[in-house]
């Protein structure tokens, strides 16, 4: 059998995004400016009350001169959180720093996988070929690193922490942004695996997957082992650590050193891939299961419940009541406060969301070969419509089912703009928050045609939607158009070029990320 495995990039230019500040965002995202009530999913009525932050109170700074805009509107009256959500796009790209994956050359481009944010207007990401500090106003690096390269990382008070996945801990010294300083790294040599990192207060906590979570301090002396079968997502704050072990999620005291103490134990939707913890909440993400969310009450973990957001929970960031997901294609926000938890809004990436920290409002995000900066707007919210942007005509002349979600707070309406004779059922389908419909796409009788529709929808900032009605390039049992792909022939290392007309005969498995 071949093993070939196969490269993807895509990408996303956005020209209003090219110089603008963290902290000043652009006209190019207009508000609607009304009001509607904000709906808890499974609610079918009834105002949310969302607490604007303070200093944050007042006007959104979306408004501008785009198409259907508006200036933003009041933020909940004045932000005293009693009027309810406005209806508008919670999250702003301020900026994006990084390279357009078509013209990055060969080994020159970098791959984001993480981030941390600094203080001081500084961040820290990390990825294939190395790490970076960035200036967030300037949207521009400062320090960049061409070492080994990073999986995740965590700072704190001027140190920051790297996991490499090979068993070593990189640790630098970031007290000046300007001139990072490396320190000498962990290592563990042993068969486990660094999978996650945490840092609080001069103390390091690492994820050794099967050697547990180990706890070091500042000079990279250890200070305990917190056993577990499979250490991998981590997090620290005081003389409190929690550990995913599998799919348990697990309390320690760490306040005796050499003595920790497991305080509570709790079982998880699935294996935990990443988690935030804040000393009183806790969010896990969990792949394609999305986010299990708990706060801790007399040292016992308490379940606030879940959320289910499009794409896989890869990074978690907790900021006071908000939570922001990387969940790969977009990036969520959620509200934890009073009323929650519910998701407020999605936005989309420039490729990948990975990895993502945030503090005051403000999120950064490792985006592949971009990092994208990000800016919550207090008091808004939208519908989030979820949609396919093909379906094929396998069976011509059979209904198509097209699968309508809805990922925000309040009321999804939906229209269809579709050539004469393509019927949809139902033709204007109305979706609660957290709710998804199947409508039904009926073709016009007669010779089988491709068909672009528009999906329309009260969604602020992706009102509107293409949806291509392909017919298939082949039929089922019929002999497939050649393709070609580079990709590697295992155990070779050397991206070749591969015809699947040269593959008669053979198993060929495709295989897309396997390298990552």
């Amino acid at each position: 059998m071949r093993l070939i495995l196969l490269p993807l990039l895509w990408s996303c230019a956005d020209p209003c995004l090219q110089a603008t500040a963290w902290s000043d965002p652009t006209g190019c995202y207009a508000h609607d400016g009304s009001v509607q009530s904000g709906q808890r999913p499974g609610e079918d009525s009834g105002a949310v009350d969302l607490p604007a932050d303070s200093g944050d109170a007042g006007q959104t700074d979306g408004g501008g001169d785009g198409e259907g805009g508006g200036d933003g509107g009041d933020v909940s009256d004045g932000g005293d959180g009693g009027e309810g959500l406005i209806l508008g796009d919670p999250i702003l790209t301020v900026a994006r720093q990084g390279d357009d994956p078509a013209e990055a050359v060969g080994g020159d481009k970098t791959e984001w996988v993480d981030g941390a944010l600094l203080g001081g207007g500084y961040g820290l990401t990390v990825g294939y070929r190395g790490w970076q500090v960035l200036e967030l106003d300037a949207a521009a690096p400062v320090a960049r690193q061409a070492a080994r390269s990073g999986y995740k990382v965590a700072a704190d008070g001027g140190l920051a922490a790297i996991t490499t996945r090979s068993g070593e801990v990189m640790l630098l010294d970031v007290s000046d942004p300007l001139r990072p300083v490396a320190r000498p790294s962990l290592l563990l040599e042993d068969d486990a695996v660094d999978e996650d990192v945490a840092v609080d207060a001069g103390r390091i906590l690492v994820g050794w997957s099967t050697a547990g979570g180990r706890l070091y301090d500042a000079t990279g002396s250890l200070l305990t082992t917190l056993p577990a079968d499979h250490a991998f997502a981590v997090g620290l704050s005081g003389d409190r650590a929690v550990i995913t072990d599998g799919a348990d999620l697990v309390l320690f005291d760490i306040g005796a050193p050499g003595a920790p103490v497991e305080l509570d134990r709790t079982r998880l939707r699935g294996e935990g891939r990443d988690l935030d913890f804040d000393g009183q909440r806790v969010a896990v993400g969990l792949g394609g299961r999305g986010v299990d969310l708990f706060h801790i009450e007399g040292d016992v973990f308490i379940f606030d419940g879940d959320l289910d957001i499009p794409g896989a929970a890869l990074g978690l960031a907790l900021d006071g009541d908000r939570l922001w997901v990387a969940t790969w294609e977009t990036v969520a926000l959620a509200w934890l406060g009073e009323g929650g938890p519910f998701v407020l809004g999605h936005e989309d990436v420039g490729q990948s969301a990975m990895g993502i920290d945030a503090a005051d409002g403000r999120a950064m995000v490792a985006d592949w070969t971009y990092v994208s900066l990000l800016k919550a707007v207090p008091g808004v919210a939208g519908p989030e419509i979820t949609a396919p942007e093909r379906l094929y005509q396998v069976d011509p002349g059979e209904p198509l089912r097209l699968p309508l979600r809805n990922g925000g707070p309040m009321t999804l309406t939906v229209a269809f703009d579709a050539p004469a004779g393509w019927i949809f059922e139902p033709a204007q389908p109305s979706l609660a928050p957290g709710t998804s419909l199947n409508v039904v796409v009926r073709p016009p009788a007669g010779e089988p045609a491709a068909a672009s529709v528009q999906i329309l929808s009260n969604d602020p900032d992706e009102a509107v939607l293409d949806l291509a009605l392909l017919l298939p390039e082949a039929d089922i049992g019929s002999q497939h158009p050649d393709l070609s792909l580079p990709g590697i022939q295992v155990p070779g290392a050397i991206a070749e070029g591969y015809d699947l007309g040269e593959q008669r005969g053979k198993v060929v498995l495709l295989v897309y990320w396997a390298l990552f």
